[in-house]
């Protein structure tokens, strides 16, 4: 609120409490203010679900992958400092909030292109957590060196990818459509008549 003083008389302009000051046809009114209520988005749920677990696996970190991050954050900080959050704590909870962006360049092969500030390492898995290829540490962070690109064409059983943008921060993208069908048939529920 804003308190205007004239030798006319003191006029408010703004909010103040639950009540609201403004002209009206170049009078002062006061009127009562409002809230809103509108329920959140999808995706206003989903970014606060991530932002919640975020601060939760930051704060469960080990002490050697916290340094390591502050190292991180240090060197890009010096870099570019006006391009980053302020501290090391707001920089951990950006790079599990924001996402790796991947594509897919090819719909037949599913070869994919992952897009992001640092691509440290770069797992492909199968439906059932099996790792069919591993990229190995790709980037060095800790010498000043990031890979923002990475590019590669799958194995053939690869359902999902696994990110890991710095040390002790993951991201997982599936890449192929995981089919949920029977993986069993019990010939005791099943009845010929209905089949012919």
């Amino acid at each position: 609120m804003v308190k205007i003083e004239n030798e006319y008389g003191d006029k408010y302009t703004g909010k103040y409490s639950n009540a609201i000051y403004q002209q009206h046809y170049g009078r002062q009114i006061r009127r009562k203010g409002y809230k809103q209520r509108k329920p959140p988005s999808k995706k206003q749920i989903e970014t606060r679900e991530r932002f919640k677990e975020a601060i939760q696996n930051i704060k469960q970190l080990p002490y050697d992958q916290v340094q390591s991050i502050k190292k991180i954050f240090r060197i890009l900080k010096e870099k570019n400092p006006r391009s980053w959050p302020v501290n090391w704590y707001n920089f951990a909870k950006l790079c599990y909030i924001k996402t790796p962006k991947v594509t897919i360049l090819d719909p037949e092969t599913f070869e994919y292109q992952v897009t992001y500030f640092s691509i440290y390492q770069v797992v492909e898995k199968t439906a059932s957590g099996l790792i069919v290829y591993d990229s190995g540490i790709i980037s060095s962070p800790e010498t000043n060196q990031f890979l923002q690109t990475y590019q590669k064409t799958p194995e053939t059983r690869t359902k999902y990818i696994e990110i890991t943008v710095i040390p002790g921060i993951t991201h997982t993208h599936p890449l192929r459509p995981i089919l949920t069908s029977l993986k069993y048939f019990d010939n005791r529920y099943f009845d010929n008549r209905y089949f012919t």
